[in-house]
């Protein structure tokens, strides 16, 4: 080797030795970077998950404590409870029960539901009285709302006692409400116990990915966890020193991310306190877990320092003529590459704009979100938002290619909407639904409503101009900031529900005539009927007794969708509870599916009729008629003998005693049987029936309503009217004119 060559290598040698330390430097600012990066994403998103899990505890609790205090003002249970007459008064006693079984259908994850009256030391539940309140209710509770002087309050119900010096274990949560009164002692208290499973999915719900990641304290220093998060906890952190550490955190009030030393160990900690219920949440991370994956950094700048002193050697090696055009060959490729890519991502547009728009309806606002958004060419600054929802039911049963084809013409409606003024984006949600986010240029407060109501004024008249599709169209209020347009959002789906209690209108907007909602009169009677019918086995009959009842719940002028969503639920619960006491009807085998469900899933009165009518009706008739024939015997004889001998005889005079004597059986057997098998009283069934036969007269003939009842055995007409408007929700007349006003024609009489 000549010494010019030697003299080379050194240099060549040199250069990559010296190549080295750039790469350690960049090496090791990358892997500090990387793990302060880590940790702030890892803080964004404990922040964005504490908020998440606060939200939908506060939203529960809030939930059950609304639906308490729906049947907490009920004047009449507390003159009985203060008379010391509910439990010997059958029918209040039957009225409290159903509204206990309503609660505990209407209240996710409850557990039971119950009215504790202390005067009496019993629980009143919805399948009857418990005589043992504290071994019912665990003896904490029955303690709390004896010595408890507050009106409400939540209770921590404990899986074990706790050790002294360590934390207690919530197995579950309970909530009391005290029922007002005047006294010095309470009349009583509505319980609800919430199952262990409540908290347990609060947590799942809110996604947090690590087994180790989620603690819930309570105010009295309790902790909730799942059986995972235990059993790590129990690993690493001793119960005293955590006990400690939990005590001083919460009295320090901390709401913000720290990097706390507990049991010996470093833990990245977020906690977030609810100012509505006194929780506090807490995001405990093993740091050296959170950090184990950045030491693969480490490693990787090592091999990157020997591949690029490598580099470097090969350079110079390769430092001759012919380089200049190898790299602009690779030059030439990589911008080939990036035209493709462009070209990609350009057809890609409208998909990406849909998926940020349904985050920004969906999810809570932010930085990634509103980047992508303004990426995308959304502008979010000076702007005003309004949220919009729009279904089209006869696209619900639409095959996917009609259903996306006609609901790509009704989106291409929308945009030629856009104006310079306000201009929409929006995606498809299903076959049959479409929403959107409005942005408006105007500053003019008096202009936003405006705008909102007129756009939803054109876009109806558009759509019926070209015979698209009949829809509905749901708008939030105007929002100030993009942060706002899930809410926004929310209401415009919140405004759209109300089409269950105005299927005649199209357009909702939020805030906007809205219903001021008070309290609604449940039509008992009309459901008593529908039941009785079902018993019967008669459909028919069964499906008229439910128009009233839809038409007598829809006449309360102040009715909002929510109130009628809990009616027909508790409708629901009465058919699938009372309809079966005493039978063996398989009352939860008869739907291959959750009836609640399916209830919420419907969105106007005519699908909750047709889906009862259609479907759930038509399996109880069914049912009932395969356990008649069953049982058949001597009884049913004696009954289908007694409601023949009403419906051929029911303008005369009639009783209990005659029907006895007529069919050979004792008047006290008789009573409880009609009663067991029909479901409602003889003298129930007499009054309905006849109030069957007065709407048929009604309907077909020009009868005065005197004569009418007359017809019907009353002597007196106002006992008649009277006794109609109880069970039909209106008077004579008033049903006469509503049903020839339904047909086209004038009332007569």
């Amino acid at each position: 080797m000549s010494a010019k060559t030697a003299m080379r290598l050194k240099i060549v040698m040199l250069a990559a030795m010296i190549a080295i330390v750039p790469v350690l430097v960049v090496g090791w600012t990358a892997y500090t970077a990387a793990r302060g990066s880590l940790v702030r994403e890892v803080e964004n998103y404990n922040h964005m998950l504490m908020k998440q899990v606060q939200q939908r505890t506060d939203k529960m609790m809030e939930t059950v404590d609304r639906a308490v205090m729906q049947h907490v003002m009920d004047d009449a249970l507390t003159v009985l409870l203060k008379d010391g007459t509910l439990l010997s008064n059958e029918y209040e006693l039957g009225q409290v029960k159903t509204a206990l079984s309503a609660m505990e259908t209407l209240i996710d994850h409850a557990e039971a539901v119950y009215l504790f009256v202390p005067e009496e030391e019993v629980l009143v539940t919805s399948d009857g009285i418990d005589s043992l309140p504290e071994r019912t209710l665990g003896a904490s509770l029955y303690q709390a709302m004896v010595s408890n002087k507050e009106l409400s309050f939540w209770h921590d119900r404990l899986a074990a006692p706790a050790d002294p010096g360590s934390y207690g274990v919530i197995q579950s949560i309970g909530y009391a409400r005290r029922l007002p009164s005047s006294f010095s002692s309470p009349l009583g208290y509505f319980v609800v116990l919430l199952r262990e499973q409540a908290m347990f999915d609060v947590l799942e719900d809110a996604d947090a990915g690590q087994a180790w990641g989620m603690l819930a304290v309570s105010p009295g220093g309790n902790v909730y966890a799942d059986d995972e998060t235990q059993t790590f906890i129990g690993e690493h952190l001793p119960p005293e020193e955590l006990k400690q550490w939990l005590s001083a955190k919460l009295n320090d009030g901390v709401t913000a991310d720290s990097l706390e030393t507990v049991g010996g160990r470093d833990w990245l900690v977020h906690a977030r306190k609810s100012a509505e219920s006194g929780w506090t949440y807490m995001s405990i991370v093993p740091f050296e877990e959170l950090t184990r994956s950045i030491g693969t950094v480490r490693r990787i700048v090592t091999v990157i320092c020997i591949a690029l002193a490598s580099i470097s050697l090969v350079t110079i090696l390769l430092l001759t003529t012919n380089l200049y055009n190898r790299v602009r060959r690779v030059i030439d490729r990589l911008q080939f590459e990036n035209t493709v890519l462009e070209r990609r991502i350009g057809e890609t547009e409208p998909e990406l704009r849909a998926y940020w728009v349904q985050r920004w309806l969906h999810e809570p606002f932010g930085s990634d979100i509103g980047g992508h958004l303004e990426g995308l060419g959304i502008e979010l600054y000076s702007r005003r938002f309004t949220a919009v929802c729009l279904e089209a039911d006869e696209l619900r049963d639409c095959g996917e290619i009609e259903a996306g084809t006609r609901s790509g013409q009704l989106l291409d409606l929308l945009r030629r909407l856009n104006t310079e003024q306000v201009s929409g984006h929006y995606i498809r949600m299903g076959n049959d639904r479409i929403a959107g986010v409005l942005i408006q240029r105007t500053d003019a407060d008096s202009a936003t409503e405006w705008a909102s109501e007129n756009w939803g004024a054109a876009l109806l008249a558009y759509v019926e101009l070209e015979a698209l599709a009949t829809i509905s169209v749901g708008i939030g209020k105007t929002k100030e900031a993009a942060a706002d347009v899930s809410g926004s959002f929310d209401e415009a789906q919140r405004a759209l529900r109300q089409r269950l209690v105005d299927p005649e209108r199209k357009l909702f907007i939020y805030g906007l005539d809205r219903r001021t909602a008070e309290p609604l009169e449940y039509p008992f009677e009309q459901e008593k009927m529908i039941v009785a019918q079902l018993k019967l086995g008669d459909r028919e009959k069964a499906a008229q007794a439910l128009r009233d009842f839809v038409d007598t719940l829809l006449a309360a002028p102040t009715i909002d969708e929510r109130q009628a969503n809990q009616a027909f639920a508790m409708l629901l619960a009465s058919i699938l509870r009372l309809l079966f006491d005493g039978n063996s009807l398989p009352a939860l085998s008869l739907l291959p599916y959750n009836g609640y469900d399916r209830l919420k899933s419907l969105r106007t009165v005519e699908e909750i009729i047709g889906w009862l009518e259609g479907e759930l009706f038509v399996r109880i008739v069914d049912q009932v008629t395969r356990e008649r024939r069953m049982r058949e015997g001597v009884k049913d004889d004696v009954i289908r003998q007694t409601i023949a001998y009403v419906q051929h005889h029911y303008d005369r005079e009639l009783s209990l005693g005659m029907l006895a004597e007529l069919t050979g059986m004792p008047e006290t057997q008789l009573s409880q049987l009609f009663k067991r098998e029909v479901g409602l009283t003889f003298t129930d069934y007499l009054i309905s029936f006849r109030v069957e036969k007065a709407k048929e007269l009604l309907r077909s003939t020009e009868m005065k309503v005197a004569d009418i009842a007359e017809r019907m055995n009353y002597n007196n007409s106002q006992n008649f009217i009277r006794v109609f408007k109880r069970i039909a929700g209106m008077t004579p007349g008033e049903y006469r004119k509503r049903y020839h006003n339904a047909a086209g024609g004038e009332p007569e009489g």
